[in-house]
């Protein structure tokens, strides 16, 4: 690695770069690209499962429209925090949401997941074909990014937004590193949108100061190395002429005013930074080395997750090790971003998509230094057949495991085009039959339910049920109630006499997982008594008026009744209107 020397428009060269695929034609290597990427599209896209978060993403924006605000900025939903502060920093994605959903319903946000795992796919085919990559790079980074990314794309979240974001951010910084271009000044514009479509445009700011940082490092070294002469300018003032430290210093400022074009202001950073700073109990914030456990509820889906968090540490590692082609940038990056992934499990998304854009290259001279003889017999024009037949098991490869995957919503009528939603096990499953139960009894109240339910509650149960806690988190919740929230879920394994949720707050209904330990801990309580029971969930009410109707159950199997194992967003087919429930409470 070495800094470039000359003007700072040129583009840096390598002398170690090695010619990646010589015996292939460019048709050939263009038509390689396609297939793979239009497999992983197919991929990514062939599948939809509802995120727990989904209702309230479309119910917010649902109500926003109707109202005619931006967003609601006081939480009307809860009954532990009635009216406190609500710093919604997804209320653009919400509008969005809200609005596929009532002009098309699920197709539309479908297809805006779909157009996501395009512009991604976009640019890392144009990042595959700026770095040259070689035919066996291309593939491998394609189907493995793929699996990777799939296990975030498959939930239509605002997190989606930050991904496309996140992938344009990378590919114009690092060709602007090489060679400065008008591309740059796209940033600030784009800087306007991604604060309000979701949070992570911390993550672009981050990217940005660390390219700008080392501008100032790469102008120091290359001016300090020819000496001042006595009444030249310093090595400060020359490194401040610089013309890509200037334009990046300039798009920096431009990109930090335009997150304070939100309804919010300066309070989106505090909120926000409290997330980062502050230990969560949310498994996708968790130290991706804390969350290698697997769950009960769904071990082979749990392991599957767990291994699929690794896989851009198994491209990047090898790649570094084995390659010279990277430059030093590429290493600042993808370690600022390999340290976000391990410390928060939902930044592995990131350092996927960084591996994408950075890597090509470096990867395509790391499988040539590895398996040189087999690298030069593979690029061999006699051997276009076994290239042939090698891309297409891998793109059928990956199509058999969507099919497989999307096999058991088709055998319950659930089409590509529809959001599945899961109603048996525990998040991302939601309690379908549970909540049928609540509205059939007619039964009102404040109501406590895990983390995971809490807006599925909310979008079929407002405003006869409000809730104590849900998946808003931090932008409502102070930092106390969700103390107390997590306190309960922990009450099976402390056993304590009184909780704050059930004994400090008017709490009538706790709708909890069935085996768990709160659920355990509300057996033994003598002020609450079960009134419903599955294999997934279950239903306790306090002793008050106006539940003596409901009969208590058992824990015996005959009392379980059948449940749906999967249905279509938003889970209930006797629901309440959306238009209805978007309105109910304003």
């Amino acid at each position: 690695m070495k800094f470039p020397e000359g003007s700072d428009t040129s583009a840096e060269t390598d002398s170690r770069e090695i010619s990646s695929d010589s015996e292939i034609s460019q048709s050939e290597r263009t038509s390689v690209l396609i297939a793979i990427g239009l497999t992983t599209i197919v991929f990514l896209c062939g599948l939809t499962v509802a995120d727990p978060d989904l209702w309230g993403h479309t119910l917010y924006g649902l109500r926003s429209m109707e109202a005619g605000v931006l967003t609601e900025t006081a939480d009307p939903f809860s009954y532990t925090a009635p009216g406190a502060r609500w710093v919604n920093h997804e209320w653009l994605s919400e509008l969005i949401f809200g609005g596929l959903w009532q002009a098309t319903g699920a197709i539309g946000l479908v297809m805006w997941r779909n157009l996501i795992v395009v512009l991604v796919a976009v640019v890392a085919a144009l990042s595959i074909r700026r770095a040259q990559a070689g035919q066996a790079a291309t593939v491998l980074l394609l189907a493995l990014s793929a699996e990777c990314l799939s296990d975030f794309v498959v939930f239509v979240r605002p997190q989606l937004a930050t991904f496309a974001l996140f992938a344009l951010w990378l590919f114009v910084l690092r060709g602007y590193w090489d060679q400065r271009t008008r591309w740059i000044w796209c940033l600030p514009v784009t800087m306007v949108f991604w604060v309000n479509l979701h949070g992570g445009f911390l993550a672009g700011l981050g990217v940005l100061g660390v390219v700008t940082l080392s501008a100032v490092v790469r102008a120091a070294v290359v001016r300090a190395a020819v000496e001042t002469q006595p009444g030249e300018e310093s090595v400060v003032r020359k490194i401040l002429h610089n013309a890509s430290v200037r334009d990046l210093a300039a798009v920096s400022g431009l990109c930090a005013a335009a997150t304070f074009v939100n309804p919010y202001g300066v309070e989106m950073h505090q909120m926000l930074w409290d997330h980062l700073i502050s230990e969560q109990a949310v498994r996708e914030w968790q130290p991706l080395w804390s969350v290698s456990g697997i769950e009960s509820e769904a071990p082979l889906w749990s392991l599957g997750r767990t291994l699929l968090s690794w896989v851009p540490f198994v491209i990047l590692v090898p790649t570094l090790i084995f390659s010279r082609r990277w430059k030093w940038i590429d290493l600042a990056i993808l370690a600022v971003v390999a340290w976000q992934a391990v410390s928060h499990l939902r930044h592995v998304a990131l350092l996927s998509l960084a591996v994408l854009v950075l890597l090509p290259g470096p990867l395509t001279e790391a499988l040539q230094k590895t398996f040189t003889h087999l690298t030069e017999r593979w690029q061999r024009r006699e051997a276009k057949l076994i290239r042939i037949a090698g891309t297409v098991g891998v793109c059928l490869f990956l199509l058999g495991l969507q099919v497989h995957g999307a096999r058991e919503m088709w055998r319950h009528g659930i089409a590509p085009w529809e959001i599945a939603v899961e109603c048996r096990s525990y998040v991302p499953g939601v309690p379908a039959s549970a909540v049928a139960f609540l509205q059939d009894q007619q039964i009102a109240g404040n109501l406590v339910t895990d983390y995971g339910w809490g807006q599925f509650v909310i979008w079929h149960c407002f405003p006869q049920n409000r809730v104590a806690f849900d998946g808003r988190y931090r932008t409502v919740y102070s930092p106390e109630l969700e103390k107390e929230f997590f306190a309960l879920q922990r009450a099976g394994q402390d056993r304590p006499q009184t909780t704050p949720i059930l004994d400090r707050h008017p709490t009538d209904i706790a709708l909890v997982p069935a085996g768990r330990s709160v659920d355990d801990y509300l057996k033994q309580r003598a002020d609450f008594r079960c009134v419903y029971r599955d294999g997934q969930a279950s239903i306790f009410v306090r002793h008050v008026s106006g539940f003596e109707h409901l009969p208590s159950v058992s824990d015996q199997a005959e009392s379980i009744p059948t449940q749906p194992t999967w249905t279509t967003f938003p889970g209930l087919a006797n629901g309440t209107a959306v238009a209805d429930r978007a309105g109910a409470g304003s």
